[in-house]
C-alpha cells in the first residue's frame, strides 16, 4: 500500500500492515529552559502548585549535543530502531492537503441517539493510513496542519468513528506523537482493549501552550478549537459530539489536554495528560518567563482564560457529572501533576492518576500505561449519549 508520505519519512510493516513512521528526536517535550525569578503568587488556584523546579533537576530532553551525528535508538511506541534525523523546523511549508476518501460524516439531530464506538478489535478490511493535511484557517487565515491517523477499514466502509486529538509538546511538531501513539493504540485494538478510532495530531506553534497567544501572533486555541474540530469533522466520517471525542498528550501537549478538557467539557468528554507540564502562572515565571511574557503578555488574569487550574474550579460541577480525566506522570512532572491532583480531588472531580518513574519522553508513559487509557477511552465512548443542539 503507498502512503502519502512528507520528506523525512519512510516506511516499514508492522504488526502486518504499512504505516509511515516519522524521524524525529529520540527525546521530545520541553527543551531545557533558564530559570528565573518567579513573580509575585496568584489567587488561591495558583498558589497549589510546588515551586518550579531548577533548571538542572531534569529539564533537558536529551543529553546528546546538538551537534551529535544521528544514531539509531528505539522508536517510541514501535518497538524496531528508526535513525534520528536533525529537528524539523517548528512550521513545515504548507502544503496542498490529499483528501482521504471520507464519505459523508454522521448529522445528528438534537434528540437522536449517538452511536457508540464499535467492538474492541482491529478490524477488517482497508488498512489503516497516517495522512499529512494543511488547511487555510478561515478565522485566523493562517495554516492549519495536522497529521489524521485513519483506522483499519476506515477507507472499505462506511463506518463513523469517535476522535482522540493528540497534542506535542513544547519543542515538538504533528510529526512527534504518532508512533508512540499509534504503536500503543494498534497493540491495544489488537489485544481487544479497543475498538477503532481516528486520531488526529494537531500542530501548534513554539513557546504557545496551546493558547491564543496576547499579541494574536500565535493563535493556538481559535486554531484547534475553532478551525481544526469543525474541519475535522466536516470532511470525515466522525461521530461529531463531545460523548465521542477526547483529548490526550504529552509534556505541554498534556497540559493543552487538560486544559481543553476542562476549559470546554461541552467538547470533550475525555482528557488523558502524560507527564503533563502542568504550570500554574506562578510556576511558569519561574522556569519560563519567556513564554509568560510571548504567549500571555505577562498577564495572569489573560494565563487564567486558559489554565486547568482555573478553568476545573469553574466547571467543577459539569466536569464531575460527565468527563473523564486520567494523568499519568512520570519522574519530570511528579510533582506538578500529584498537585493537579490533589486540586482536582478538592474539587470532588473523579480523577485517575498513576504514576510512574519513567524518563521525560512519550514513549514510556504510554508503553506502561497506554492501555489502561485506551480502556477508558473505550468505555466512556461506549457510553450511551443523546445528540444536543451543541455537538
Amino acid at each position: 500500500m503507498q502512503l502519502p508520505l512528507r520528506q523525512r519519512r519512510f516506511q516499514r510493516p508492522v504488526s502486518g500492515h504499512w504505516i509511515g513512521l516519522l524521524l524525529v528526536p529520540w527525546a521530545c517535550g520541553d527543551a531545557q529552559e533558564s530559570t528565573s525569578t518567579p513573580g509575585a503568587p496568584v489567587e488561591a488556584v495558583a498558589e497549589q502548585l510546588p515551586a518550579a523546579p531548577s533548571s538542572t533537576a531534569g529539564e533537558t530532553e536529551s543529553t546528546a549535543p546538538a551537534s551529535a551525528a544521528p544514531e539509531a535508538r528505539p522508536s517510541e511506541g514501535i518497538g524496531e530502531p528508526i535513525v534520528l534525523a536533525p529537528e524539523e523546523p517548528a512550521m513545515p511549508p504548507v502544503e496542498e492537503p490529499a483528501m482521504p476518501a471520507s464519505g459523508e460524516p454522521v448529522t445528528m439531530a438534537p434528540g437522536q441517539p449517538v452511536p457508540t464506538i464499535g467492538p474492541p478489535g482491529f478490524a477488517v478490511g482497508s488498512e489503516p493510513r497516517l495522512v499529512p493535511m494543511t488547511f487555510s484557517g478561515p478565522i485566523t487565515g493562517q495554516p492549519v496542519l495536522f497529521n489524521i491517523y485513519l483506522p483499519p477499514g476506515y477507507d472499505s466502509g462506511t463506518a463513523s468513528y469517535p476522535v482522540l486529538y493528540d497534542l506535542h509538546g513544547l519543542t515538538d511538531s504533528r510529526d512527534t506523537n504518532p508512533g508512540p501513539v499509534i504503536g500503543s493504540l494498534e497493540a491495544a485494538m489488537r489485544s481487544q482493549v479497543i475498538g477503532p478510532l481516528i486520531v488526529v495530531f494537531p500542530q501548534s506553534f513554539p513557546e504557545g501552550y496551546w493558547a491564543d497567544s496576547r499579541d494574536s501572533a500565535r493563535p493556538g486555541e481559535t486554531q484547534m478549537m475553532r478551525e481544526l474540530l469543525p474541519y475535522v469533522d466536516g470532511n470525515f466520517r466522525t461521530l461529531a459530539h463531545r460523548a465521542r471525542r477526547g483529548v490526550s498528550g504529552f509534556s505541554m501537549g498534556g497540559f493543552g489536554a487538560f486544559a481543553y478538557a476542562v476549559k470546554y467539557p461541552e467538547r470533550f468528554s475525555v482528557g488523558i495528560g502524560y507527564d503533563s507540564a502542568l504550570d500554574t502562572w506562578q510556576t511558569l515565571l519561574g522556569r519560563r518567563a519567556n513564554i509568560a511574557a510571548a504567549a500571555f503578555g505577562n498577564d495572569p488574569s489573560y494565563f487564567d482564560q486558559i489554565s486547568p487550574w482555573a478553568n476545573a474550579t469553574r466547571n467543577a460541577a459539569v466536569l464531575t457529572e460527565s468527563s473523564r480525566l486520567r494523568g499519568v506522570t512520570g519522574a519530570q512532572y511528579r510533582d506538578f501533576n500529584a498537585a493537579f491532583r490533589d486540586h482536582l480531588v478538592s474539587l470532588g472531580i473523579p480523577y485517575d492518576y498513576v504514576e510512574t518513574d519513567c524518563e521525560h519522553y512519550y514513549g514510556c508513559p504510554i508503553g506502561r500505561e497506554g492501555q489502561a487509557s485506551w480502556a477508558l477511552l473505550q468505555a466512556q465512548f461506549s457510553q450511551p449519549a443523546t445528540a444536543s443542539a451543541e455537538p
